[in-house]
């Protein structure tokens, strides 16, 4: 059986030096057993941002895994430098209830950070998520 790191790094060569000077973040889903978040890669801030449905879960740890192969197998990491930038934990997000919805909450946040909306307001889907 083929680890995350193959599968997954098959699509490196598709990111161009060009590609991420197009973007503003990039946006890497984390599936780990059960569950799911999301790491975002923020280019302008210098920021690796881990968004987590579950407060105090320890994601953190594949999070790293996951930039350290990027800055090794990759080019364009390796020159932006990012396995230095700061990896933090987004506070202002809707959280789950339950242990059944973490992928609902991973594509909502990629949603509403696609929208590009500095409204926290756009934050309250949660309220009408039942």
């Amino acid at each position: 059986m083929k680890s995350w790191k193959s599968k997954s790094l098959f699509y490196l060569k598709d990111i161009s030096e060009a590609s991420i000077a197009a973007v503003d973040f990039l946006i890497a889903p984390i599936h780990n057993k059960s569950h799911w978040t999301l790491l975002v890669c923020e280019l302008k801030t210098k920021n690796w941002i881990i968004y987590d449905s579950i407060p105090g879960r320890p994601h953190k740890g594949i999070a790293r895994q996951l930039i350290m192969t990027l800055h090794k197998k990759s080019i364009h990491f390796q020159k932006l430098n990012t396995k230095a930038w700061s990896l933090v934990s987004s506070d202002v997000l809707p959280r789950q209830s339950n242990n059944d919805d973490y992928g609902i909450f991973v594509m909502k946040y990629i949603e509403r950070l696609l929208n590009y909306s500095d409204s926290e307001s756009k934050w309250m889907w949660r309220d009408n998520l039942h």
